[in-house]
């Protein structure tokens, strides 16, 4: 390959063999496929010629064979042995006489007439056989054969079938037997040797010793009398020749025969007979002359090919010496011998080559010259820029900021020592990489992001960045400006980055505990509003009832002083459990009971047995879930979630007849979902949030004090969890759901803290 590439008589030669090549291989090619198409069609012709005869042929002999059957039956000796035959009784001499002279009759037109296989005699109503030239067969029936049925109206031919009492294939002609009066006695029958058939189709003059010629029925069968049925091909034969003409087409085609081998076909379909002749040829041996006469053409060309090749190269050796010249005069150059010129040799290109290389040495000369000038210039001035490079290093590595200096397409060029210590990164290995090469593709999508921001506004950008260092992510705060050069281009940006991460951890804990306190500060606004409302309420009814009370002392009506009394202590009980119930809310998230894994299956029968008096007063029927999980819980305050919960469900169950509590859990990842489902009164879904306020009660009328839900919730959240209601609406039953972790510990209750 070397030496091709650095010889041009070698390149001239090979490109010639090349396209000598290409030309010999089209034209064999178009050779080929004109020889190849001609031999098709000739084939083609001569199958065509080849099947029109043979369908014709096998037409004209089962005509004769139909016309031999039809004369048969009018011969006199026939009629008159088989009217008295057929009108007597079996057991009659004259039936017996009339049976032996047609019996030596039928038997001698058999001997003349090979093509037919067995004649004989069926009665006309019941189809039997009364007499045959193979008398195994008298006395059968063959009533529902078609050549019988069809026999009886005309002169019928039953295409090849296999017999039902030989099973071998048989093709069948059958004719109504007259009277000399006209009438008719029964049928007169014939099978017909197919041996003929295969002496007809099997004929090869003309195809070849591929050739080949046979039938198929309609069935995909093989028809003949040596290869008849599906002893070979039980499914059939198929091939594409054979499913056009049996589906009633003629044509030709090149296809795979029934064994696979690529042959051209001509088929044709007899529709008398209803079978599919086919006619074929290989095509190995069709196409075999166009093959050889290709071959012969490509010997040609090769040969041709060669000697011209010679010629060629006795020509290119004449016409490349004054090149060769030019190229030895270059290759003196290459090694730095300025003053080589190129002999002119020729007036012609390669002459006007020869002058034209003379005059570039000649520049060449010139320009190596000022060359060497400029580059002692550019030694020194890269000097310079070396000592301010070094000392720009030293300035910005000793400085506690993280500062980098890239050019314009984001590759380093320089880092100081400070970069390199955080983010493990080599000074001396950092030029001509990018932010891609040391930080994840997110990260580094966006520092090149701000970096193009910086450059196109021209002025310094500060930008806060996340930054992945020592396996966390660290903010920095990134100051980035671009530097130009003479003309007013940029050509670097320069990055000064502070860590900021723990000012900004600072002030997110300090937002945190604003947000915390003002969130206190709400609830605690809420909470002495509805304090205030609901106890003024105990203490509206106190001071109404005590003046009531002096009112009735003052007449002396001892029985009002007692219902105001009764009055007055009612509120003031009231008023006890409200600040009962306050001070258990007050208290939840503050007095911490140490956490304990416990079953919720033990958890929730013993909330039942807590009111269980409630529930049996009631005749609620309480469904507990068999299996549910261990957590990590503060128990009794988890016992007063389920206790509230299932209080709740009991006491608005209203006039359910049959009232129901379902009590389960719904494990899901990283969590446990519990839930109380009844099928009591059930809760407008506008009042699915406001329930779990404190002092909100949707029934004024009924038992408690608002604070029950509020009191779930808060044990639910100081758990970690969450809880909400699920109703369809009134009378539709209602489903509280709540979720605990499934390890709960004491910093989930210090963060509800």
């Amino acid at each position: 390959m070397n030496f091709w590439n650095r010889s041009l008589i070698a390149r001239l030669v090979s490109y010639f063999l090349l396209l000598s090549l290409m030309i010999i291989a089209l034209a064999g090619a178009l050779a080929f496929i004109g020889a190849r198409e001609a031999l098709r069609q000739s084939v083609v012709d001569r199958l065509t010629v080849f099947a029109t005869l043979e369908k014709d042929q096998l037409n004209r002999w089962v005509e004769h064979q139909r016309q031999d059957v039809m004369f048969l039956a009018t011969v006199p000796e026939v009629q008159i042995s088989s009217e008295t035959m057929l009108g007597e009784d079996v057991s009659e001499a004259t039936f017996q006489a009339a049976y032996a002279r047609l019996q030596e009759y039928l038997s001698a037109a058999l001997t003349l007439k090979p093509n037919q296989k067995e004649i004989f005699i069926l009665t006309d109503a019941e189809g039997q056989i009364l007499l045959s030239t193979d008398a195994r067969h008298e006395g059968a029936y063959r009533v529902h054969d078609s050549f019988f049925i069809e026999g009886r109206k005309g002169t019928y031919v039953q295409n090849v079938y296999p017999a039902p009492l030989t099973f071998e294939p048989t093709l069948t002609i059958a004719t109504p037997l007259r009277s000399r009066a006209g009438e008719r006695l029964g049928v007169l029958a014939v099978h017909v040797n197919l041996e003929e058939v295969d002496r007809i189709i099997q004929g090869r003059v003309g195809l070849g010793e591929s050739g080949e010629t046979y039938l198929v029925d309609k069935y995909n069968v093989f028809i003949s009398g040596t290869r008849f049925g599906r002893e070979r091909f039980a499914r059939g034969v198929y091939t594409e020749g054979i499913d056009k003409a049996v589906g009633g087409q003629d044509g030709w085609g090149l296809y795979p025969n029934y064994v696979g081998v690529p042959v051209i076909g001509v088929y044709r379909w007899i529709e008398d007979l209803e079978l599919a002749l086919m006619v074929e040829v290989a095509q190995a041996e069709a196409f075999a002359p166009a093959r050889q006469t290709t071959l012969l053409i490509f010997s040609a060309g090769l040969i041709l090919a060669v000697v011209l090749a010679i010629g060629v190269i006795l020509l290119a050796r004449q016409i490349a010496r004054p090149v060769l010249r030019i190229r030895d005069a270059a290759l003196r150059v290459a090694e730095g011998d300025l003053a080589a010129q190129a002999p002119v040799l020729t007036e012609d290109e390669i002459g006007v080559l020869a002058r034209t290389f003379n005059d570039m040495t000649g520049k060449l000369r010139l320009l190596y010259d000022d060359l060497k000038q400029e580059i002692k210039e550019r030694q020194h001035a890269e000097e310079e820029r070396r000592a301010s490079l070094e000392m720009l290093q030293s300035i910005m590595d000793n400085s506690p900021a993280v500062i980098s200096l890239k050019d314009v397409e984001g590759r380093y060029l320089l880092i100081n020592r400070r970069y390199a210590t955080l983010f493990n990164v080599e000074q001396s290995s950092v030029a001509g990489k990018t932010d891609y090469d040391f930080f994840p593709t997110e990260v580094a999508d966006a520092f090149r992001a701000n970096d193009r921001a910086a450059i196109e506004a021209g002025t310094v950008q500060a930008w806060e960045e996340v930054v992945p260092q020592d396996g966390e992510d660290h903010i920095y705060l990134s100051q980035k400006f671009p530097l130009f050069d003479a003309n007013g281009q940029p050509y670097a940006l320069c990055g000064i980055s502070t860590d900021i991460t723990e000012h900004k951890q600072i002030q997110e804990v300090r937002e945190r505990l604003i947000a915390k306190l003002e969130a206190k500060n709400d609830e605690l606004e809420r909470f002495t509003y509805t304090v205030s409302h609901d106890l003024k309420s105990p203490l509206v009814t106190i001071k109404g009832f005590l003046g009531l009370l002096e009112k009735d002392a003052a007449k002396g009506d001892t029985q009002r002083m007692q219902l105001d009394i009764q009055q007055i202590g009612a509120a003031a009980d009231k008023m006890q459990q409200l600040l009962s119930e306050l001070l258990e809310l007050s208290r939840i998230g503050r007095v911490v009971n140490q956490p304990e894994e416990i079953s919720l299956t033990e958890l929730v029968r013993e909330a039942v047995e807590l009111v269980t008096g409630w529930i049996k007063e009631r005749g609620v029927a309480v469904e507990v879930a068999s299996e549910m999980p261990v957590v990590c819980v503060d128990r009794i305050r988890l016992l007063e979630v389920y206790q509230n919960l299932i209080d709740n469900a009991v006491k608005f169950m209203g006039d359910q007849p049959e009232p129901r509590v379902e009590i389960g859990v719904e494990q899901k990842e990283g969590e446990v979902v519990c839930f109380v489902r009844d099928n009591g009164i059930g809760i407008k879904p506008r009042y699915h949030e406001q329930i779990f306020d404190l002092f909100d009660r949707l029934n004024h009328e009924g038992e408690g004090t608002g604070i029950g839900l509020a009191l779930v919730k808060r044990i639910v959240e100081v758990h970690g969890g969450r809880i909400w209601v699920e109703s369809e609406g009134s009378g539709r039953g209602s489903t509280f759901w709540f979720t605990l972790p499934l390890k709960t510990d004491d910093t989930a209750r210090q963060r509800a803290l």
